[in-house]
């Protein structure tokens, strides 16, 4: 599991944020406060906050339960391959760069990559594929 670490100035302790999530090809998610819709008050200079626990820990739930039944751990959704241009979906613009890269035999650290193995191909489709239904219930 990842890190982040992040340290407040004296001034800026105990107060409420938001903590934004971005990766190349994931949806941008943002902390919920526990409750999924509140803001996570962060009350010491080193504030733990797990996004892994619960989908409530990403603000309007928007996480996806990777555990059987779709519980814990969450992550992040993944396919958001355009993620770079701001687009924040998972849609047929995602779908046509995977093919792009897949039909040039892209390899390598690539946004098309989701699952991480530095080769592109159906593997990856299948990631993308099945966020679009988790998407739109």
């Amino acid at each position: 599991m990842e890190r982040l670490h992040v340290n407040f100035h004296p001034d800026k302790q105990g107060g409420t944020y938001f903590v934004a999530l971005q990766h190349r090809n994931a949806m941008e998610t943002w902390s919920g406060g526990g409750d999924g819709l509140s803001a996570a008050s962060f009350s010491a200079v080193t504030t733990n906050y797990n996004f892994t626990t619960s989908a409530n820990q990403a603000y309007g739930g928007n996480m996806v339960g990777m555990g059987s039944f779709g519980t814990a751990p969450f992550a992040l959704y993944s396919g958001d391959i355009e993620s770079l241009t701001g687009d924040g979906n998972i849609n047929g613009a995602d779908y046509s760069v995977w093919e792009l890269d897949d039909s040039n035999f892209e390899t390598g650290y690539k946004q098309s990559d989701l699952n991480g193995d530095g080769n592109l191909n159906g593997a990856d489709y299948s990631i993308w594929e099945l966020m679009i239904p988790s998407l739109y219930q």
